[in-house]
């Protein structure tokens, strides 16, 4: 059975309205060489609970416009200790009105890696997945998680993506 996880950056990872977070949250420039450039919300334990997921053989996919700066995405990744995912969206932003404009991407990542949707665990995490991209994933099972923006991923999305999703047999 597949078990994937179509993860965002931006209000995900990456809070960016935050502008105070608990724990081990630092602000870091991608680059430590221009420490002055725009800096970035970054996570260790957040960073490490993601490892344990593809340690327990879940499928993550990049479902970010971050995507379209592969060497941002992957300096961001290295800054969370996490692997820079080769699985990734085809991002499609044409109409992003209430919605965050990923769906025809992720549609077309899960027919192209012949994906079925009635036995996938699947979760889809993004702050602005809009009202037409729920209704698609609750037709077909997919755990939607919206974080806050100035929170990011917090201990209770955890909860709902592993127990109600991605663990389920």
């Amino acid at each position: 059975m597949d078990r994937l996880l179509f993860l965002d950056v931006d209000g995900v990872l990456n809070p960016w309205r935050a502008t105070n977070l608990y724990g081990d949250w630092r602000k870091q420039p991608l680059d430590p060489s221009q420490p002055k450039r725009h800096r970035f919300w970054v996570s260790s334990d957040l960073g490490r609970w993601v490892n344990t997921l593809v340690d327990d053989g879940i499928r993550i996919i990049w479902a970010s416009t971050w995507i379209d700066h592969p060497v941002e995405l992957a300096a961001y990744a290295n800054l969370f200790g996490i692997p820079n995912f080769a699985d990734r969206i085809d991002a499609v932003l044409d109409d992003r009105t209430n919605q965050s404009g990923k769906l025809p991407g992720i549609q077309r990542w899960l027919h192209r890696h012949n994906i079925d949707l009635a036995q996938a665990r699947i979760a889809w995490i993004d702050d602005e997945i809009g009202p037409a991209e729920i209704d698609w994933a609750t037709t077909h099972a997919i755990t939607v998680v919206r974080p806050d923006p100035a929170a990011g991923l917090a201990d209770r999305n955890l909860r709902v993506i592993i127990d109600g999703t991605l663990r389920r047999s």
